[in-house]
């Protein structure tokens, strides 16, 4: 589980303090609280996609692997011109067993368009 992802550009204020507690949630270990607040911003912002990713995670350590594959899902339904967050919805797809939306993912015109190494490294 990574907690480096930052929310999209277009983020408003109360989904931003809403990411900022789950980070602070998780540092502190607490993924109860964690998975409330992430829940709670993708009321206010259904199409966040670090929330999705990072909700994703939580899943598959409970072993809630349905959910997980929900919420990977969600997070590859509008893929942003973004190789790396590409990369990222690509991988966690994978790791629930989606590998056909998986492969979908790495066909977005951006991949081949980035010269980004940690995107690179990361497919």
């Amino acid at each position: 589980m990574s907690s480096r992802s930052t929310p999209s550009l277009t983020t408003s204020e109360p989904v931003r303090k809403l990411w900022e507690a789950g980070q602070q949630q998780l540092r502190a270990g607490d993924l109860p609280a964690a998975t409330r607040t992430l829940e709670s911003l993708l009321g206010l912002d259904p199409r966040h996609i670090p929330s999705h990713l990072l909700l994703a995670d939580l899943c598959l350590a409970q072993g809630l692997i349905r959910a997980a594959a929900e919420h990977a899902k969600s997070a590859a339904a509008d893929l942003p011109d973004d190789a790396e967050l590409i990369g990222r919805v690509a991988q966690c797809l994978a790791k629930v067993g989606e590998t056909n939306a998986a492969r979908l993912c790495l066909q977005h015109p951006e991949i081949a368009r980035t010269r980004s190494g940690p995107a690179l490294t990361a497919l």
